[in-house]
């Protein structure tokens, strides 16, 4: 992503460790460089049931700029259950999101090219756009039918979740369900490898509705 406020562009490392940072309005250092990131602890009621669950989760990381000047780094947590009973037989699966978001902010007097990441569950009026293309930030009150403090999230299917709340609402409506079908393999999100796709979902096997899904 482009940062305004930085005027460089920031890749996340995986795992999240830096951001792959570059000036491209720099003529005489072409050289990429590192930023540290320095996280935030979560709080203690996420850390008894989450950590488990999200070290088997698939991730991924976002750094987003805000038209405040504040930048939020985002990381989502997908879980991807697939039940094959045989091949003749249907397939139901189950997906669970989490993220958690962390406001970026630099700190220059203590060390260069480092920002710590303090974990919040607020980011006031604005909402957050995730997908495979670059994440994007917007005031929610400028946007009717917008919701405030929402992340809007796009990858196998689509959905919204609810920071402060921590709920993840999908929406897959019965009409969609044979595009979803169809498109599944391509739909995932691209931290999957197609191979890996491919395996997921054998040739001729029929998927199934999910468990449960809520209407936005």
């Amino acid at each position: 992503m482009y940062s305004k406020k930085d005027q460089r562009l920031y890749v996340p490392t995986p795992g999240s460790d830096y951001l792959y940072s570059l000036d491209p309005n720099s003529k005489e250092n072409d050289h990429p460089e590192f930023v540290d990131m320095f996280p935030d602890y979560l709080p203690e009621e996420h850390l008894d049931h989450d950590v488990d669950e999200m070290n088997s989760c698939a991730t991924t990381v976002h750094f987003v700029d805000a038209a405040s000047g504040e930048q939020f780094f985002v990381k989502w947590y997908i879980s991807l259950f697939f039940f094959i009973i045989t091949l003749e037989t249907s397939v139901s699966f189950l997906d669970k999101v989490n993220l958690f978001v962390f406001r970026a902010e630099d700190h220059p007097r203590i060390e260069e090219h480092r920002k710590e990441l303090l974990y919040i569950e607020d980011i006031g009026d604005f909402c957050i756009f995730l997908g495979q293309g670059e994440p994007f930030c917007v005031r929610a009150s400028m946007h009717p039918g917008l919701r405030a403090n929402y992340i809007y999230f796009s990858g196998y299917n689509f959905g919204a979740y609810d920071i402060t709340n921590r709920c993840c609402i999908a929406n897959l409506h019965e009409s969609k369900l044979n595009y979803t079908q169809q498109k599944l393999n391509k739909n995932l999100p691209n931290f999957f490898h197609q191979e890996y796709q491919n395996r997921l979902v054998p040739q001729g096997v029929k998927l199934g509705p999910p468990s449960s899904f809520d209407e936005i």
